[in-house]
């Protein structure tokens, strides 16, 4: 009985096409404009510095980064941390720390510098655009177009967040391995290649696997390259659904359990939504209306949007928004056998940000459902779409005789993609500093309770008190459930000596957060000032007891039990306050006091750093002309 062949979806690339040239002179080319391209456009934001937006708790202030160690590393690997477990990441950065480490801190109490961390996310992000050069030009068999859509991955606006933020290369990482990932599956899977061999075939495979599982381990929301793997298998090379499903049968595995073990390590305690459960999937679709018109329209990009869940079920802007994916979605049914690219393209957009859309809660909705970074891996189908059309439109040269449409087409494109480039160029200039990053953020977003409380920190940094408190009760009238503004207002009483305010500011933060360790440790510090010494230690102990970690911690306690004469646990403390962060100027201080009896000499040095951080410190300046006199 005769059994009819499985039908096979037309592919996306041109046909009749010969396979694709082995790597040459012109690829070498295409190389060096997208190596060029992307450090010329991300340069502006290797001249910046250490963010308060999170390169601190990550990077600069990260106990487990200063100083790098073998045993340190190996603490990433054995658990999470920060509620996430991407130890690909982390280990990227010891790396880097190892290169840079200064054994003295710098003006700013950091051990490191931020340049090497700044080029590395730089460097990986080529390595990204590389990866989906070689992926495209595989899938549309032609060079210049695959270029193309490559150049738009590695310019697009849309990308300087993860890529200027040093922060950001858990997108950067991840996103490069995904690449390499998809591409070797491919080369894997292409049955249009005959050139590869069948024993060779299982080598790509096993790449694509060893790829995915370190982006997995760079960040999680790399979870869905299986099912890129899977559009681009039936729907570009135009394998059968049979052969495109158990392609990425093994990987199925893989993504199921990472996907339970992500919301095992990072839960979601409070739903952003409030438990409005039946709206997700229009918050869902607000999201993708949202990263579809900065696709195409990328002004105004900030770091905090305000599109909080609630916000838009209030606004009632979820109701509207959802008409925009939904034409995308019909477009592509009616385009199909037109535009047979539309589909994976758009497939492979909404797969990216499938993780985040807030179908499942995520900590940072409280903040915003959206963020730019998140659209690192979706950049994946634009790149495809550009390089599908003018690959189409290349191919209808050779066989038609209108040769004036491609010209066109490629001048537009080229148009195009100079605009971006331009545009992503200045994009970076804001991600230099945390004052020009919460100054931008605010003129993109006013309501931004998150950027009123980041410019009150680099406020308190000036001493600009008056300044910090009006930026921090404009941050508590946006988010009064945030304790970031009852947190700064706290901070400045306490370095204005004026303790007893501090305490009722740090124990509204602390109602509003438990467990929050810069409330915990500025209530400590508070009633240190006013001599409650049982109090502040029981304080600090709590914030020891949720973050062994914090150096500021350690610190505090080590006074409270100096003035609570128990001199040896207080000399402890101080010892691995300065283990954990050597740029914290008040435990340099403390340490040089503890030697400056047995040796003045190494207590000095001490002073010294204590000075060179913090040079108003009137202790410290005391006790530097009290050991210079001395050793005179």
């Amino acid at each position: 009985m005769a059994t009819r062949a499985p039908s096979r979806s037309k592919p996306t690339a041109p046909r009749n096409q010969p396979p694709p040239a082995r790597f040459c002179d012109s690829d070498w080319l295409v190389v060096l404009v997208l190596a060029i391209a992307t450090f010329a456009v991300f340069a502006p934001a290797c001249d910046g510095g250490f963010l308060s937006w999170d390169d601190a708790i990550n990077i600069s202030k990260n106990p487990r980064l200063n100083p790098p160690t073998l045993a340190k590393d190996a603490l990433f690997w054995k658990n999470p941390y920060m509620n996430l477990y991407i130890p690909v990441t982390y280990t990227a950065w010891s790396l880097l720390a190892r290169m840079v480490w200064m054994d003295e801190p710098d003006s700013n109490g950091n051990s490191l510098t931020p340049g090497i961390f700044h080029v590395a996310n730089l460097t990986v992000h080529l390595v990204a655009a590389l990866a989906v050069y070689a992926l495209l030009r595989r899938l549309v068999r032609r060079r210049w177009p695959a270029a193309a859509g490559a150049l738009l991955f590695a310019i697009h606006p849309l990308q300087v967040e993860p890529v200027a933020w040093m922060t950001g290369m858990k997108d950067v990482l991840a996103g490069a391995f995904a690449m390499i990932a998809l591409w070797q599956y491919i080369t894997f899977a292409d049955e249009r290649e005959p050139t590869v061999a069948r024993g060779r075939r299982g080598v790509h495979y096993a790449i694509a696997v060893l790829a995915y599982l370190l982006a997995l381990l760079a960040k999680p929301s790399s979870v869905v390259v299986p099912l890129a793997a899977f559009i681009l298998d039936r729907w570009v090379i135009g394998r059968s659904w049979k052969k495109a499903m158990l392609g990425v049968a093994p990987l199925l595995p893989i993504m199921i359990g990472a996907i339970f073990f992500s919301r095992w390590v990072q839960p979601s305690s409070i739903p952003a939504d409030e438990g409005h459960v039946l709206l997700r999937p229009l918050i869902a679709t607000d999201a993708a209306a949202f990263y579809l018109y900065k696709l195409f329209f990328p002004l105004s990009l900030g770091f905090h949007y305000d599109r909080a869940p609630m916000t838009v079920i209030r606004n009632g802007a979820i109701y509207l928004t959802w008409l925009v994916p939904a034409a995308l979605v019909l477009a592509t049914i009616l385009f199909r056998k037109k535009a047979h690219w539309l589909l994976p393209a758009a497939a492979l957009f909404f797969v990216g940000i499938a993780p985040v859309l807030g179908l499942t809660p995520f900590d940072f909705q409280h903040l915003s459902t959206v963020a730019d970074r998140y659209v690192y891996l979706s950049m994946l189908g634009p790149a495809f779409a550009v390089a599908a059309l003018l690959a189409h439109w290349n191919a209808a040269q050779a066989s038609d005789r209108a040769i004036q449409v491609p010209r066109r087409l490629i001048a537009t494109a080229a148009i195009i993609l100079s605009i971006l480039a331009v545009r992503s160029f200045v994009q970076s200039f804001t991600w230099r500093s945390t004052r020009s990053l919460a100054e931008h953020g605010l003129a993109v977003n006013p309501r931004s309770f998150a950027c009123f409380t980041l410019r009150a920190m680099g406020h308190i940094d000036q001493k600009q008190f008056n300044e910090a408190r009006a930026d921090a009760h404009r941050a508590i009238d946006l988010a009064p459930w945030s304790p970031d503004g009852y947190i700064v207002l706290g901070t400045a009483d306490n370095m204005e000596a004026n303790p007893a305010a501090a305490v009722a500011e740090f124990e509204k933060a602390l109602s509003l957060a438990p467990y929050h360790p810069d409330a915990l440790c500025g209530l400590g510090e508070a009633y240190l000032k006013q001599g409650k010494l049982a109090d502040a230690e029981g304080v600090l102990r709590r914030a020891i007891a949720g973050n062994f970690e914090i150096a500021s911690a350690h610190q505090l306690l080590g006074r409270v039990l100096l003035q609570s004469n128990r001199g040896r646990e207080a000399f402890d403390e101080t010892r691995l306050a300065i283990s954990l962060d050597p740029g914290n100027a008040r435990a340099q201080y403390d340490w040089g006091l503890f030697l400056s009896a047995s040796n003045p000499g190494k207590s000095l040095a001490h002073v010294k750093i204590a000075l060179k951080i913090e040079p108003d410190m009137p202790e410290a300046k005391r006790l530097y002309q009290a050991l210079t006199s001395r050793t005179r």
